[in-house]
């Protein structure tokens, strides 16, 4: 991978950087900690580095709502498609177990009635 988007942490901090090749980057956006053995970021020239929407939005606000209005425009174009796995209410336990089990693509929607 040239890079790796992290919004997990913990154990997969260090699978993501593992799996950069050399000059790759993993930009780390979550909360969820973790740690890096440098020695893994050395021998290929690796770096990471932390990304926050938040903190772009207090600092440059007009570029966040850019960024926003040109994702809108290109998911009512029918240019984006959302990974997301979507399963009645009555599955609920199913959805627990894709997320525990990190086995979901994107976002798991619970959906009322049938």
């Amino acid at each position: 991978m040239d890079v790796v988007l992290d919004g997990v942490g913990g154990d997969l901090v260090q699978r993501g950087v593992d799996a950069l090749r050399p000059h790759g980057r993993l930009v780390a956006f979550s909360a969820g900690g973790g740690s890096v053995d440098t020695g893994s970021l050395l021998g290929g020239l690796k770096t990471v580095s932390g990304f926050s929407i938040g903190l772009v939005s207090r600092e440059q606000p007009e570029l966040v709502d850019q960024m926003r209005a040109e994702l809108w425009r290109l998911l009512a174009a029918g240019d984006l498609h959302p990974a997301h796995t979507e399963l009645s209410f009555e599955h609920v336990g199913e959805a627990v177990a894709l997320v525990a089990e990190r086995r979901n693509l994107g976002r798991v929607l619970l959906r009322p009635g049938n």
